[in-house]
């Protein structure tokens, strides 16, 4: 049963590689600072101005840079009852000092778009370069115009280097210019900072030095619950006209350096700025600021321009392994690049972070913090095109694994149970029926790590980081379920929540019983392999982990006998032992109110009923795809997706994935375009807060493993692509244990099946792969 949902009309006008705003709109300014984000997986910074928002309105702005995997810990608490597990308190990315900002003046006038009239008004995210411009005509209250031009970057070259550029040129003057730039002052973190009853704020970042040294402006500030300190250099090159020197000043942690200009009418003054950002994750304490300035002076001696072209050429570099291009559908090829481009810019890759719900382009809402969403939504697309970041994103896991230990032992477990979202490895989730429940994290992690292993190859990073972190979860799953003599003894693991957080609290959720039942096979397999193949390593971990046979041995049964719950009547795998038996929904309610009537409510009255968040049956299909047939998958599809709400952004892309393997062409397109689009059409109505990271993602999956086809059967690379009618080509490149192929769909000529394309396989380094398309056996090889 095909069921097809209405696209939502687009917002920005579909281009290439360009996103572009053409007049500015203060009521969507904090969803366009979303959009127009821009970062490199280290530093993120929100598409805000360079000149701030006028402060009368800040709802509307969350002007905001972050560094990936720096948090500090929150001041409020949650009143009622703390149960056990509980976190007592809670963490999150904070914000900091912007290194972009300019206060700019004319004769006096200061220049600020919610005064006086703008015109020409164009804002574009060159997604192929990594550059986000601004440009318009400015005209002051007293009538001064003059043509402003703006440009930043954050460098994919040097993860460490913001860039910023701003030009003004007098249009019907001449007078003085006057241009400052910022670095420091006050930094909004409501969450981290202590509001008084008189409501003064102390802030929870503590200045240590504010200066200027070397030329440059130096910051170094503390958070005070983390202790976790940040480290901000700033060099600003002035170009044009100087009636003097610039002049510096220092006041409350704010350090300004101001730059005066006699310009004549049409003469263009600028301004060129480079900031660099250290913290005491990256060194020691002791060296940081020597560290921080030692950087910025190399980068800063090179000039702006030669940073920018090697950020430029750096961005070059990624595109060329991961750009999909899309012939036919202009909406699309602009949405897949959009995904693919904050995908990029928002992925840690220094081992200790990883990548929040909503990247680095928006704090407020999930804090930052990492969930399951990485291993099952976004690992994927590292693990077949840049496969070290794929492994930082693992060895993340790894550097918290510890924490991982302390948490099983808060909730009375056994080895390791991840955090369910968190960025230090404590837990941050107060949710507990939905957040502490979802133990099928542990699960995702090792998916995550079979399916890198399986992509690469890597034994050594298996045996030396991975295994510890398999053979505990795997622990802690084992110690979670139980032998039920009422199920035939089966192995049955309870009161758990699935992907589907509207079934809290259910017994042998489906996705969560077959997936133990794979880690505890692949964490019983790679033990056996370690012993074979590295006995001193597997005698090391054995003793580290206290692993007995009989744990072993517990291990192997509950994987044989785990309980999966299947209605025979149905001929249906069910989503848990209750959901077939809840209150059936009102077939007469459109799904456009079904929020109000089953969502907006108690909770106990979502529970009852038959309605789902997101994919969960669905995802299980997608991710042991051997273990269910084609009819068994349509028969999943047909009773779930018609009971789901997609109320979650990981919904829509599993969805399209199956609804192309099953015969659904039309549900499986506009499935992927609502994934595609998800945020630069903003269906959701909260991109205001920041892109649906995992979502984004995705893109890559719906059309690889969707469109495409693509899975590994017996370590064989497998498609079975198909196109709609109305694209002409598709291309993309895959890595897979060392061969990089290059796949180019085209247009079907045979007027009988029009979305039956056809399909070319090219190795692009030497060597020789087999690839299978429609089950026929392919031979790549190049010399």
């Amino acid at each position: 049963m095909e069921i097809v949902e209405k696209m939502k009309p687009f917002v920005f006008e579909p281009q290439a590689w360009d996103v572009t705003e053409h007049c500015y709109d203060w009521k969507v300014h904090r969803r366009n600072e979303t959009v127009f984000a821009i970062g490199n997986g280290y530093l993120g910074i929100r598409g805000c101005f360079e000149e701030g928002f006028h402060e009368e309105d800040q709802w509307h702005t969350e002007p905001n840079t972050c560094i990936n995997g720096i948090y500090e810990y929150q001041t409020d608490g949650k009143g009622g009852h703390r149960y056990k597990g509980y976190p007592t308190k809670r963490h999150g990315m904070p914000a900091l000092p912007n290194g972009f900002k300019f206060s700019i003046y004319l004769d006096g006038e200061h220049f600020h778009l919610a005064h006086g009239k703008n015109s020409e008004y164009r804002r574009n995210l060159d997604m192929k370069r990594g550059l986000l411009t601004r440009e318009f005509v400015w005209e002051s209250p007293n009538g001064k115009m003059a043509k402003f031009t703006f440009e930043r970057f954050t460098s994919m070259d040097n993860f460490h280097i913001v860039g910023t550029k701003v030009t003004v040129t007098p249009i019907n003057f001449s007078g003085e210019i006057r241009i400052v730039s910022e670095l420091g002052g006050p930094v909004k973190n409501m969450q981290y900072d202590i509001t008084n009853a008189d409501g003064t704020i102390i802030e929870c970042l503590e200045t240590k030095t504010a200066e200027m040294r070397d030329d440059a402006a130096l910051l170094r500030r503390m958070f005070k619950g983390s202790q976790i300190q940040v480290c901000v250099a700033a060099k600003t090159f002035f170009k044009g006209a100087a009636s003097g020197t610039p002049a510096s000043t220092i006041k409350a942690g704010k350090i300004c350096e101001a730059f005066t200009v006699s310009a004549e009418k049409n003469q263009t003054v600028s301004a060129e700025k480079i900031a660099c950002y250290y913290t005491t994750k990256d060194c020691a304490e002791n060296n940081l600021e020597a560290q921080t300035l030692q950087t910025l002076k190399q980068v800063a001696d090179a000039g702006y321009d030669a940073v920018k072209a090697a950020h430029m050429r750096a961005w070059a570099t990624v595109w060329d392994v991961t750009d999909m291009e899309i012939d036919g559908d202009l909406a699309l090829q602009q949405a897949i690049r959009f995904s693919l481009f904050h995908t990029l810019q928002s992925t840690g890759r220094q081992g200790w972070n990883n990548i929040g719900a909503n990247g680095l382009s928006g704090i407020s809402k999930y804090q930052g913090h990492y969930f399951w969403d990485t291993e099952i939504y976004v690992l994927p697309f590292y693990t077949y095109t840049f496969q070290q970041d794929a492994k930082n994103l693992l060895m993340y896991r790894y550097s918290i694994l510890d924490r991982a230990r302390e948490q099983a032992k808060i909730m009375d477990d056994t080895g390791a149970h991840f955090s369910w979202n968190s960025i230090s490895g404590e837990e941050c989730g107060v949710v507990y029926e939905a957040s502490h429940a979802q133990y099928h994290i542990n699960n995702a992690v090792a998916f995550g790590i079979y399916r890198y292993f399986e992509a690469t190859g890597d034994k050594e990073f298996l045996y030396n980081y991975c295994a510890e972190v398999l053979f505990e979860t795997a622990r802690c799953m084992a110690h979670r379920g139980n032998f039920i003599e009422a199920h035939d003894g089966k192995f049955c693991i309870n009161v758990v929540c699935g992907p589907d957080e509207y079934g809290a609290m259910v017994n042998n959720n489906c996705y969560t019983n077959m997936l133990t039942k794979f880690h505890l096979e692949f964490a019983l397999k790679v033990l056996g392999m370690l012993k074979a193949e590295a006995p001193a390593k597997y005698d090391e971990l054995v003793k580290k982990c206290e692993l007995t046979d009989k744990e072993q041995t517990l291990w192997r049964q509950a994987a044989e006998k785990m309980y999966i719950p299947y209605n025979e009547k149905l001929g249906l795998y069910m989503q848990d032992d209750s959901f077939i038996y809840k209150d059936p929904l009102d077939p007469a309610l459109p799904k456009s109110e079904w929020h109000a009537k089953y969502v907006k409510t108690h909770p106990l009255n979502t529970w009852r009923h038959q309605i789902i968040k997101q994919a969960d049956t669905v995802l299980l299909t997608f991710l042991l795809n051997d273990s269910f047939s084609l009819e068994e998958k349509k028969r999943i599809y047909d009773y779930y997706e018609p009971k789901t709400l997609h109320s979650s952004s990981l919904s829509p892309s599993i969805h399209s994935i199956i609804a192309s393997e099953i015969g659904y062409q039309d549900a499986a397109y506009n499935f992927f375009m609502k994934t595609a689009r998800m945020d630069i059409d903003d269906y959701s109505g909260s991109t205001f807060f920041g892109n649906h990271a995992a979502c984004m993602a995705s893109s890559w999956m719906v059309m690889v493993n969707g469109f495409a086809g693509f899975r590994i059967v017996e370590g064989q690379m497998h498609f079975n692509p198909w196109m709609p009618a109305h694209w002409n080509r598709v291309t993309f490149k895959i890595v897979f244990q060392g061969s990089t192929l290059q796949v180019t769909l085209t247009k079907s000529v045979n007027p009988n099946d029009p979305t039956k394309c056809a399909a070319k396989f090219e190795l692009l380094n030497a060597g020789e792969v087999n690839v299978f398309c429609r089950g026929e056996k392919i031979k790549c090889s190049k010399v």
